[in-house]
C-alpha cells in the first residue's frame, strides 16, 4: 500500500484537477470555434442568396426586377426579420439590412407586390413591413 503525505496527496489532486481544467478549456475553445465557423457560414449563405437575387434579376436596378425576384427578395427579408426577432442576428447587421429594405421597398413595384402578397406572411412580419412602408422606420 502506498502511503502519501498530505502534501503529496494535495499535489496529486492539483495535477488531476489541472488536467480536467485543461480538457474543459479545450472543449470550450473547440465549441466556440465551431460556433464562429457556423455563424460565418450562416451569414455567407444569406449574402450569397441576396447576391443571387440581384445577379439573376432581369434588370440593372431593383426597379426593373420581375415578380419572381421581388418575391425572392421579400421572402429573404422575412427570414432576416425572423432571425432578428429570435436573437440570431446581431442588431448592427439587422439595422444595415433594414436600411436596405427601406431603400428597395421605396420602389413602387415592390410596394405594390407587397400589398398584393402580404397575407402570405405572418402577422408580425406584415406589421413590420407595413410600418416600414408607412414611415421608413421600424
Amino acid at each position: 500500500m502506498i502511503n502519501h503525505t498530505m502534501a503529496e496527496s494535495n499535489a496529486l489532486l492539483i495535477v488531476e484537477l489541472s488536467g480536467v481544467i485543461v480538457a474543459l478549456l479545450a472543449v470550450a475553445v473547440s465549441v466556440l470555434l465551431q460556433w464562429v465557423q457556423n455563424r460565418d457560414m450562416f451569414f455567407a449563405e444569406y449574402a450569397r442568396r441576396y447576391q443571387d437575387i440581384w445577379l439573376h434579376s432581369p434588370g440593372a436596378t431593383p426597379g426593373e426586377a420581375d415578380e419572381k425576384h421581388i418575391f425572392l427578395y421579400i421572402d429573404l427579408c422575412s427570414e432576416e426579420w425572423h432571425l432578428y426577432k429570435t436573437h440570431k442576428l446581431p442588431k448592427r447587421v439587422w439595422n444595415n439590412w433594414k436600411e436596405g429594405m427601406a431603400l428597395i421597398m421605396s420602389y413602387e413595384k415592390y410596394r405594390s407586390f407587397w400589398q398584393e402578397h402580404k397575407r402570405d406572411y405572418d402577422c408580425g412580419f406584415q406589421n413590420f413591413m407595413d410600418g416600414l412602408l408607412k414611415d421608413g422606420r421600424n
